[in-house]
């Protein structure tokens, strides 16, 4: 089963260096969400060949510009392309006032698809949503304004079956679906075969944290532990890690620091400033905790 992110944008407030602001696609097999929509993340959408129809849920992790000022661009442009499924989008408060009062004095007034609008006011790690394929926690970071993280958890709803054991007890084909759902079986002559000899142990769901602004928190660290990915802001190197605080951002360091601390197998650091053109410096600083650091790169897919 798939599980990707396609990086959109990974600049910070200004686009530059020929990187724009933060958004991020997740496809899970079938599903497709978005995380953040900075400014022209629809024409990214377009220049990485990645339909923006098939996203099913949104969420915005603050409502500082350069995660949101795409997200009405975005709308409309799914309001013209004849969208008629739901869209489910989370985020802090005022992000459906601030959507709503845009998209009426743009004239848009009604879409052609229902918006659910959710407000994510979590102040540790909470569920705030799951379908058939992903659950989806939020959890609180440290920025100027009300920001979060998310964390998304694949869903382990199938047993992997054992081929062997099919053979041995000459399970037909039509049963097997049932036993991948953690059925047990009985044979034609009545003896019950236990679901657990016929199947292999699930292996553990994979796990993608995403944590944008915030200031060095390491409260997060219970909450995204052991995440097979973890995508960190690295805004600044660490010699400007008093301007880092007072702007509630991170250093490249510190975001080393917080994936060794959580044990996280992997590190994309993002969120960049504009002041540097080439982020080897950044991806070296942040090796220095956690040598499995790397730079994200826009139209990169990264597969968990």
């Amino acid at each position: 089963m798939d599980f990707l992110i396609t990086v959109l944008g990974c600049n910070s407030a200004i686009p530059a260096q020929g990187r724009h602001p933060s958004a991020q696609v997740i496809d899970l097999l079938d599903k497709r969400y978005l995380i953040d929509a900075g400014e022209g993340a629809q024409l990214q959408f377009s220049r990485y060949r990645k339909s923006p129809m098939k996203v099913s849920a949104i969420f915005i992790s603050h409502l500082h510009g350069d995660h949101i000022f795409g997200l009405p661009g975005l709308l409309t442009t799914l309001n013209l392309l004849g969208r008629t499924g739901p869209l489910q989008i989370f985020g802090p408060m005022g992000l459906e006032d601030m959507m709503k009062t845009f998209l009426g004095y743009a004239g848009v007034n009604e879409l052609s698809y229902e918006v659910r609008f959710h407000t994510v006011t979590s102040p540790s790690k909470s569920l705030i949503y799951q379908d058939e394929r992903a659950l989806v926690y939020s959890f609180p970071l440290d920025h100027k304004v009300p920001t979060f993280g998310y964390l998304i958890e694949e869903k382990m709803k199938y047993f992997n079956l054992n081929r062997e054991a099919l053979e041995r007890y000459h399970i037909p084909k039509e049963d097997r679906a049932r036993l991948a759902e953690g059925a047990d079986w009985v044979s034609q002559e009545g003896v019950l075969i236990p679901n657990a000899s016929l199947t292999l142990p699930k292996r553990p769901p994979r796990r993608y944290a995403y944590c944008s602004d915030t200031r060095y928190f390491p409260e997060i660290i219970p909450w995204i532990r052991g995440a097979d990915l973890l995508y960190h802001e690295a805004t600044y190197l660490h010699e400007m890690v008093d301007k880092a605080h007072q702007r509630f951002h991170s250093t490249a360091l510190q975001a080393g620091q917080i994936a060794a601390a959580a044990g996280v197998k992997k590190l994309l650091l993002g969120h960049f400033s504009s002041k540097y053109k080439d982020l080897t410096s950044l991806e070296e600083e942040a090796r220095g905790p956690f040598p499995n650091a790397y730079a994200a790169v826009e139209g990169e897919t990264y597969k968990l």
